[in-house]
């Protein structure tokens, strides 16, 4: 159960680029939220975030933070030493 005032919120126009007059080129819609709800989120989210690092296995890439590059780091070896052999680097990504 949350509070009515976390289902309420209000949009405003903020002016990008262009003419003033351009409403619908010119302009974006933000939302504005309740800051008790926004405070809630966050703290929601970096508990969900620390329960799913610790049960994400060691080779997951999808949702680690930095575990992108740690894996470009581990091929750019294996491209490099295809390269020292004359063959062309073959990789297979698995999901």
């Amino acid at each position: 159960m949350r509070p009515d005032i976390w289902k309420e919120s209000r949009t405003v126009l903020l002016f990008m680029k262009g003419q003033r007059e351009d409403i619908d080129i010119g302009y974006r819609p933000i939302s504005l939220l309740s800051v008790a709800y926004k405070t809630f989120a966050k703290v929601l989210l970096s508990s969900i975030e620390r329960t799913l690092d610790d049960y994400q296995p060691v080779g997951q890439t999808g949702f680690n933070k930095f575990s992108c590059l740690d894996h470009i780091q581990a091929v750019i070896p294996l491209i490099e030493r295809s390269h020292e052999y004359y063959l062309p680097p073959v990789l297979a990504s698995v999901d």
